[in-house]
């Protein structure tokens, strides 16, 4: 860590985070099928998606046939799979005695996966796959009500296994590479067993046990990019498969990043900081990197206040507020929000919400008119913050909502960090002197 003082006087930690490889996809919602000719289930299956898991969605319009007739059963569910994991589920909407599907599929990834389906089908109690499939494309909309896409149905097809990933991992010298649960990634329309199979390249060798790959580099000082292919086989006399080629690359272990000195700043009142570039003071060989900074609020040892409940009465103006301290949400247990207008409490609230969507959702008493003060009390640290604002007095009026809080900056400096490892530190408060943690 490197501590440099910014003074008015301003003493900041700078730390670094390496941010070079990317990880496995996750597999939160992947769902462990039985195996069997049709996947038999316990009718209906417990297929459930949070959105709030995904960052991106697309919708489709789906009917269903069995055996080439429209089946229309109330029981019916569909699911969208990528891999082993479920990332949409609908029951039936019906027109008339037509069953339609409206679902909404979920990704973590833009584009380029493949949706593939399975359809609990009620009249038969079976879980049955389907030839269907589809790119995963946000926004996009597959089959609309008058031109719906089908799902196809047959109880005697014999579907070939898919591995639906992209197998790429990047790492250093003496670092091993993630262990990856091939499982995870296996669609298979029918349920049929399979077996893993693996054939490294000639600088990495693998260990494979119950599905789950590890790749290993034969030497210690191997510097490249070599390939697995890994092929899924069905246990069935047809012995259907797929294969899929990973790529493995180990760079040279360039060594830790080494702080330099950063120079203290100190200014008068009235002046600006120094924008300075953080490469500058940074000695490292890697390919990447990532900045960051945190800020710390003030600690004290400043009493509750313990104001008085204050009574709305006629004309109260609601405020919706968020209290921050630079970037950092300041809400801790027994902390409080207050108003004043020309030095006169006009109410006060506790935190309501969960971070980082955190609110104080006040009731101002009409005391006058004037701008609002606030006062803000950190419990957690006893701290009292006191910050003048611009905010007229309403009555009867309303600002902020949960969704889009009216921002209460109680921090006299704004630190600032882009990309590029550019450093800016603003003034918010012109009047205050001090450290700043």
């Amino acid at each position: 860590m490197n501590l440099f003082s910014i003074k008015i006087k301003h003493c900041l930690a700078v730390w670094l985070l390496m941010a070079c490889f990317m990880p496995v996809q996750s597999n939160a919602n992947r769902l462990d099928l039985p195996a069997g000719d049709h996947l038999r289930s316990i009718p209906p299956p417990n297929w459930s998606v949070n959105p709030d898991d995904f960052e991106f969605s697309m919708n489709a319009v789906i009917r269903v046939t069995y055996t080439g007739t429209p089946s229309n059963a109330a029981g019916n569910l569909v699911g969208a799979f990528v891999g082993n994991e479920l990332r949409g589920v609908a029951s039936p909407v019906f027109f008339g005695n037509d069953a339609y599907f409206f679902l909404s599929i979920y990704a973590n990834e833009y584009t380029g996966e493949t949706v593939n389906f399975k359809v609990y089908h009620a009249p038969t109690d079976a879980v049955l796959g389907a030839f269907e499939s589809v790119v995963f494309i946000h926004n996009r909309q597959v089959g609309n009500s008058e031109l719906p896409y089908w799902i196809n149905l047959d109880p005697n097809a014999d579907f070939p296994p898919v591995l639906n990933f992209v197998l790429e991992d990047t790492t250093l010298q003496t670092i091993p590479f993630e262990t990856v649960d091939l499982n995870n990634y296996l669609f298979s329309g029918d349920g049929d067993p399979v077996t893993f199979t693996a054939q490294p390249g000639p600088n990495l060798s693998v260990i494979l046990v119950n599905g789950v790959l590890t790749v290993i580099p034969l030497s210690d000082t191997w510097i490249g990019t070599d390939s697995v292919r890994i092929i899924v086989t069905e246990n069935t006399p047809g012995q259907l498969a797929d294969t899929l080629t990973g790529w493995f690359t180990v760079l040279e272990d360039y060594g830790p990043p080494v702080w330099q000195t950063i120079p203290d700043q100190t200014i008068f009142l009235g002046e600006q900081f120094t924008s300075f570039d953080l490469d500058n003071y940074l000695t490292f060989n890697g390919p990447c990197r990532k900045f960051d900074f945190d800020v710390y609020p003030f600690t004290g040892n400043a009493s509750d206040p313990a104001w008085p409940v204050v009574a709305p009465g006629v004309q109260p103006m609601t405020v919706v507020a968020r209290v921050l301290f630079a970037d950092v949400q300041l809400a801790g247990a027994g902390s409080k929000l207050a108003t004043f207008v020309n030095g006169n409490l006009a109410g006060w609230a506790t935190a309501t919400g969960v971070s980082p969507n955190v609110s104080y959702n006040l009731t101002l008493k009409n005391v006058g008119a004037g701008p609002i003060t606030f006062q803000f009390y950190d419990a957690q640290n006893q701290y009292l913050y006191t910050e003048v604002t611009g905010l007229n007095f309403a009555a009867g009026g309303s600002v902020g909502s949960v969704a889009a809080p009216y921002l209460v900056q109680v921090s006299p400096l704004i630190p600032s960090l882009n990309a590029d490892g550019l450093f800016t530190l603003a003034i918010d408060d012109a009047s205050w002197t001090g450290e700043y943690p």
